[in-house]
């Protein structure tokens, strides 16, 4: 925790570096959610083609998803969404017509399980 999942439509593959995005929104979730750094795990996912409206028009897409375990503010989370919007608006500064979407959401402490492998 957080399991943060950052997912683009293909026309944005190249458009920004995703490691750099993966650990800036990480040193985020420190911030505004009191994660630890090494708890923090991302996966940047191109989806391929996207549909956006009625499909006149390329979609350009970018969402991240973070989820938490149950325990922070609403605040708290609205905060962490708003900076990695600003976050991920700034990863494709300079490509105009981007939809960008943030969703912060409790992770079931009753059902989430991790281990490392050894």
């Amino acid at each position: 925790m957080p399991q943060i999942r950052i997912e683009h439509s293909a026309n944005l593959a190249g458009a920004f570096e995703p490691g750099q995005l993966a650990l800036s929104i990480h040193r985020l979730c420190v911030e505004h959610a009191k994660a630890t750094m090494d708890a923090c795990k991302s996966r940047v996912i191109n989806v391929g083609d996207v549909i956006v409206a009625d499909g006149a028009a390329e979609g350009f897409t970018m969402h991240a998803e973070i989820g938490l375990l149950k325990g922070r503010t609403a605040e708290a989370k609205g905060a962490l969404a708003e900076a990695v919007l600003a976050r991920l608006a700034g990863a494709v500064e300079g490509k105009p017509g981007v939809n960008l979407s943030v969703e912060v959401r409790d992770m079931d402490t009753d059902t989430y399980r991790k281990q490392v492998s050894s």
